[in-house]
C-alpha cells in the first residue's frame, strides 16, 4: 500500500509540472482521488475512477468490475436505461451490484453476442444477470456480434425484434463496456473478436489504420469509425449511435489498453472511465 501512495504521489507532481491539473492532497478514502481529478479536468470527462493496478488476470479485472458497479449504483437513476457492450469485465458487473443498486433500472444489450457453449461474455447475458440481481428489467437480443456475411447481418439486424431491442439501446441513459486490446498487437490472437475476422478483412484493418474496438466496431488512432467488410458484419450499435448516448463508461484495466484506452478518450468516444493506476498515469502523461 505504501508503494502505491509513492506511485501515486510521482504521478501528482508530473502531472502539477506539465500543468494538467493544480492538485491538493486530501487524505480522504480515496487512494486516487486526484489522480481522477486531473483525468476529469484533462479530457472533459463526466467521471474518472481509478483502481489500484494487479496486473493482468482475472483479480484485476474483477477489481474494475467492483469499482464500477459501486459508481452505477450512485450514478444511475431509478427507471434509468444502460445498454451493455461484449466485454469481460462488463460480464463481471452483475455480482458486484449491492442491494443500494437501484430499482426499476432496464438492462439492453447493445450488440449480439459469441456463439458457443460459454454466453457470460454476451450482453444479453449480461442484461439477464443484471436484472436478476437488482430486480430490473432486461431484454434479449437473439442475434450474433459477426453475422456470418453483410447480408445475412443486415437481415438480422433489420428484423422487428432485433431492431427494437438496438432502439432501446440507442435510446439508452448508459452506455458500459470494455475496449479492445490493440489491434495486431501481442495480445491481439488472444482477443474473442480475432477469431471472427478473416484475412482479407485483417488486411482491410491494417490498411485503414484499426487501432482497437468497442463491442466489435473499430476506430483509428483519431478516434474515428473504421469501415469496410468487417464492419458490415457487425449486428450492434455503431460509434456514432454510441456516441449520442449521454454517458458513456468504459471499464478496463491492462497495459495492453493503454493506446486504445488513450484513442478512445481523447476523441470522446467515453465520458466516463473506470481503470487502473497505469493506465490513468498513461492516459495523463500520453
Amino acid at each position: 500500500m505504501i508503494g502505491g501512495e509513492r506511485l501515486e504521489r510521482e504521478d501528482v507532481e508530473r502531472a502539477r509540472e506539465l500543468g494538467i491539473v493544480t492538485i491538493s492532497i486530501h487524505g480522504d478514502a480515496r487512494p486516487y482521488e486526484d489522480l481522477e481529478a486531473a483525468l476529469v479536468q484533462k479530457f472533459g470527462l463526466k467521471a474518472a475512477r481509478v483502481v489500484p493496478a494487479l496486473g493482468p488476470g482475472q483479480a484485476a479485472r474483477e477489481n474494475v468490475a467492483r469499482e464500477t458497479a459501486s459508481f452505477l449504483a450512485t450514478a444511475l437513476a431509478e427507471g434509468a436505461a444502460v445498454a451493455i457492450g461484449a466485454s469481460q469485465t462488463v460480464a463481471m458487473l452483475p455480482a458486484f451490484a449491492a442491494e443500494s443498486f437501484p430499482r426499476g433500472v432496464s438492462f439492453v444489450p447493445g450488440s449480439g453476442g459469441y456463439a458457443g457453449a460459454d454466453r457470460s461474455l454476451n450482453p444479453d447475458h449480461v442484461a439477464q444477470a443484471f436484472a436478476d440481481r437488482t430486480n430490473g428489467q432486461s431484454f434479449a437480443l437473439a442475434a450474433p456480434l459477426v453475422g456470418v456475411d453483410a447480408e445475412v447481418a443486415s437481415v438480422l439486424a433489420g428484423n422487428d425484434a432485433t431492431n427494437e431491442v438496438l432502439r432501446r439501446a440507442r435510446e439508452a441513459h448508459v452506455f458500459i463496456s470494455g475496449i479492445g486490446t490493440r489491434f495486431g498487437g501481442s495480445a491481439w490472437d488472444r482477443a474473442a473478436l480475432a477469431p471472427e475476422i478473416n484475412d482479407a478483412e485483417l488486411a482491410e484493418l491494417a490498411r485503414r489504420g484499426a487501432m482497437s474496438d468497442i463491442s466489435g466496431r473499430f476506430f483509428d488512432t483519431d478516434g474515428r469509425a473504421v469501415a469496410g467488410a468487417f464492419d458490415q458484419r457487425i449486428i450492434g450499435l455503431t460509434l456514432e449511435e454510441i456516441r449520442q448516448i449521454p454517458q458513456r463508461i468504459v471499464a478496463t484495466e491492462g497495459a495492453d489498453r493503454a493506446e486504445p484506452l488513450a484513442a478512445a478518450v481523447s476523441a470522446g468516444l467515453f465520458n466516463v472511465v473506470v481503470i487502473d493506476r497505469e493506465n490513468a498515469a498513461a492516459l495523463l502523461f500520453q
